[in-house]
C-alpha cells in the first residue's frame, strides 16, 4: 500500500511541476508543496483555475475525493508503527499505532484484519491506476518517469 501512495504522490507531483512551468499558473505558489495533503489541495486548486490544463483534468476530482477515505491509513503507515498479532484461529491482525499525533484528532490505533487490508489495497490500487492514467494524460506524458 505504501507503494500505491507513492505512485499517487509521484503522479500528482508531475502535474504540479508541469503546471508551475506554465505562465497561466504562476500565481500558484509554492510551485511544489511538500506534504501530500498540500499537494492534493494544490491539485484541487489547479482543477478550479482557468488555464490549459483545466479541460484536460476532467474526471480527476472524483478520484481525488475517493482518496480521502484512505487518509487515515496513509497517515498510520507513514507516521506510525505496525505489529502483527494472531487471532485464535491463526488469522493475522495488523495493529497500527500512531507514534505522535500533534493534532490529537486521530485515534492512536488502527486495527485491520487480513481481508480488510486486502480489500483496502484493492480499492486503492484501482483508484491509483485510474488517477495516474488521467494525470499522465493531463501532461501528455511530459515528466513521465522511467519504470
Amino acid at each position: 500500500m505504501i507503494d500505491l501512495f507513492a505512485q499517487i504522490e509521484r503522479a500528482v507531483s508531475t502535474v504540479l511541476v508541469h503546471a508551475a512551468a506554465l505562465p497561466e499558473y504562476k500565481a500558484l505558489r509554492p510551485a511544489l508543496p511538500h506534504l501530500m495533503g498540500q499537494k492534493l489541495e494544490r491539485l484541487r486548486k489547479l482543477m478550479s483555475e482557468a488555464g490549459p490544463l483545466k479541460s484536460r483534468i476532467s474526471g480527476v476530482a472524483p478520484l481525488v475525493e475517493k482518496l480521502a477515505s484512505f487518509e487515515d491509513l496513509r497517515h498510520f503507515m507513514a507516521h506510525g508503527t505496525v505489529e502483527v498479532a494472531l487471532k485464535q484461529d491463526g488469522e493475522p491482525i495488523y495493529i497500527f499505532r500512531m507514534i505522535c499525533d500533534p493534532d490529537g484528532k486521530t485515534d492512536p490505533t488502527l486495527t485491520l484484519t487480513r481481508p480488510e487490508a486486502q480489500s483496502r489495497r484493492a480499492r486503492l490500487a484501482d483508484i491509483t491506476k485510474a488517477l495516474a492514467s488521467k494525470l499522465e494524460a493531463t501532461t501528455d506524458g511530459k515528466g513521465k518517469q522511467p519504470k
